[in-house]
């Protein structure tokens, strides 16, 4: 296990911890995960096996204009918690298989306390949440879809 500690772009210090264990003779899984200066807050995670397969996740916030009802003079500041994760796996005939999701979850402000709804984004469709956490409704981009069945 190794500590590390680093400063960013933007002057502030994150914490990096990462680990290795080993699965059996000829497979590691080394894990990272970064957190913010206090330790409190995760703000990415990665995985890799060495062999091909791996995973990242990260955490991100922002504070945007959001516009509910197409009035640009009434579009309140959202805080917004976006995950993005990504995992890249071998299948059994050696392809790489990659597949990412998003998903964004909207604050009335940063102390997290009004839930307004979220967003997931995975593999061509987006589902989206109310504020009590109830899915309002899929859509799907036929485009975007890469998982295929086959006769």
């Amino acid at each position: 296990m190794v500590w590390s500690i680093t400063t960013n772009s933007q002057g502030e210090r994150t914490n990096t911890f990462t680990s290795s264990e080993e699965i059996s003779s000829d497979k590691t899984i080394t894990k990272t995960k970064v957190l913010d200066s206090t330790y409190q807050i995760l703000l990415a995670e990665t995985w890799s096996d060495g062999q091909g397969n791996s995973g990242a996740t990260e955490w991100l916030t922002d504070t945007v204009d959001f516009d509910f009802d197409n009035d640009p003079n009434t579009s309140p500041q959202v805080y917004i918690i976006r995950k993005v994760s990504t995992t890249a796996e071998t299948d059994t005939n050696g392809n790489v298989v990659s597949h990412t999701e998003t998903e964004e979850r909207y604050f009335s402000d940063s102390s997290q306390d009004n839930y307004l709804g979220g967003i997931i984004v995975s593999n061509g469709e987006t589902i989206r949440f109310s504020s009590n956490g109830s899915e309002l409704g899929r859509t799907v981009d036929l485009d975007a879809i890469t998982d295929q069945l086959n006769a």
